[in-house]
């Protein structure tokens, strides 16, 4: 049950940050 929570936490920091990114190249 932990790793499974430690994956989706790590999936959704990875969402996070490539989100982050496409915002930054719009805005540019």
């Amino acid at each position: 049950m932990t790793y499974i929570a430690r994956f989706n936490g790590l999936l959704l920091l990875n969402a996070l940050s490539l989100r982050g990114r496409l915002v930054d190249d719009i805005q540019q």
